[in-house]
This record gives structure tokens, C-alpha cells and sequence, in this order.
């Protein structure tokens, strides 16, 4: 497990990096008393109007992860709770798969689920796909973390 996250927060002045990384440390230890194990955490600190290469949906985090840990993106899962998590995994190469949980259930039902006319119960195109963009289309979609996680182990035997 490698966790790739935007945390503008920082560079906001919300909260401090050295607050970050107790947050970070806390998460570790109930993954690890989880029997499960983070290799490592990459962040960016940076605002949205900063223009860095490293805040998804742009790749960085994910393409510097690769090449740090010997990882081959195109066999890689990313999970991810936002359209601009499944954007940087396409990017990236990786396999992206949407959980429904944190931002991405209203933007899933924007961006990738069809719209319904209820009264003629007919789907509307919308300019000929049913999303904004074609990066943006998860591989799958789950409930959840725990669900997508199930569904990688069983792909993975």
C-alpha cells in the first residue's frame, strides 16, 4: 500500500505538516494492527492556483511512488474517493477503481452515472457520453475501501 494524497491544507495554513504526519503516523499504526502495512505516504502541499507537477490529477506523486518502489503502473491499482484521483490513475497508467465514500458519490453521480429523465425513464445523453470527461471514468466502482479492497485480492489469485 502507498497512499498518494493532496493535502493543501498546508500551504493553506490549516494545519502544519508536523500535524500532517501525526495524522499519517496514526494511520500507519491502525494499518499495521490491521495486519496490513503502508510502504510509504506521498503528499502535496501545494494550493490548486500553485501550478505543481505533483497535485493529482496530475501523475507525479504517483509516477515518483513508481519510481521509488520498483512498481509497474500498468499493473498498479489506484483507489480513489474523487474524480481527480481516477484522472491521475489514468494519467498514470494505473488501474483506477472509485470508492463511494468522501467526495466522490455526488461527483460519481454527476460525471459517470447517466442521468434519468424519471417522467419518460429514459436515459439523456449528455454531448454523447454520460461523463466530463473520458479520464475521469473509473475501471470499477465500489461502496468502499474494504470493497474494492476484497475485489483486488480476488483479482490477484
Amino acid at each position: 500500500l502507498i497512499v498518494v494524497t493532496n493535502q493543501a491544507c498546508i500551504n493553506k495554513g490549516i494545519i502544519s505538516s508536523q500535524t500532517l504526519d501525526a495524522i499519517h503516523q496514526h494511520m500507519i499504526r491502525e494499518i499495521d494492527g490491521a495486519s496490513g502495512h503502508i510502504h510509504a505516504i506521498y503528499y502535496c502541499p501545494h494550493r490548486e492556483d500553485e501550478g505543481c507537477d505533483c497535485r493529482k490529477p496530475k501523475p507525479g506523486m504517483l509516477t515518483q511512488a513508481a519510481h521509488e518502489h520498483i512498481i509497474d503502473l500498468s499493473r498498479a491499482f489506484l483507489i480513489g474517493d474523487s474524480m481527480r484521483d481516477i484522472v491521475a490513475g489514468r494519467r498514470a497508467g494505473c488501474l483506477p477503481l472509485l470508492v463511494l465514500t468522501g467526495h466522490a458519490s455526488k461527483a460519481y453521480q454527476e460525471q459517470v452515472e447517466p442521468r434519468w429523465d424519471r417522467d419518460k425513464l429514459r436515459e439523456i445523453p449528455q454531448g454523447g457520453v454520460t461523463r466530463k470527461e473520458v479520464d475521469s471514468q473509473p475501471e470499477k466502482v465500489f461502496a468502499d475501501l474494504y470493497a474494492a479492497a476484497l475485489w483486488i485480492l480476488a483479482e490477484s489469485n
